[in-house]
């Protein structure tokens, strides 16, 4: 009469993912102390060095993270199938971004051989970043006041 004894499994438990800023990697941090515990008596130690992965760089809420790396070892481990811990998971965040145009310039022709220049706030950040045309108004009076943003010249008056 022949028996077969399968191996138990030991799985790793202990650990915590921890969230992170978007960095455009999968690496993972972990918290938290890994352990196992065997049946009985028998002399299992763990060991290895635990690595968490994210399942992809993207920014979002919830996401799973794999863990690898563990082993175990001593006089009974070959009596054991180690199972690394699963049901991780942690936040990446969107990097926040701000983008600095300095001070925009239009130049206002009024029929002179110079142009006269005037310096706009920098507009708020956009997200469009398609290049914009530089915009020539003629025939303005100089002494009025000419008013631009970072999409057109407001002055219906003027000729094109």
């Amino acid at each position: 009469m022949t028996a077969t004894i399968t191996q138990a499994s030991l799985t790793v438990s202990g650990l915590t993912a921890t969230s992170k800023t978007y960095d455009t990697t999968t690496a993972a941090t972990l918290g938290g102390t890994a352990a196992i515990t065997a049946l009985g008596s028998d002399t299992v130690a763990l060991g290895g060095s635990a690595v968490g992965t994210f399942a992809d760089k993207n920014a979002g809420t919830g996401k799973t993270v794999t863990v690898t790396g563990s082993t175990i070892s001593g006089t009974d481990a070959a009596n054991y199938t180690l199972v690394q811990q699963s049901g991780l998971s942690a936040d990446i965040t969107a990097v926040a971004s701000a983008i600095d145009f300095g001070a925009l310039v239009f130049k206002v022709a009024n029929n002179s051989a110079t142009p006269q220049t005037a310096a706009l706030a920098p507009p708020p950040p956009i997200v469009d970043l398609a290049p914009r045309p530089i915009a020539t108004v003629r025939n303005v009076d100089p002494s009025s006041a000419a008013v631009g943003s970072r999409y057109s010249l407001l002055d219906a008056t003027a000729p094109t």
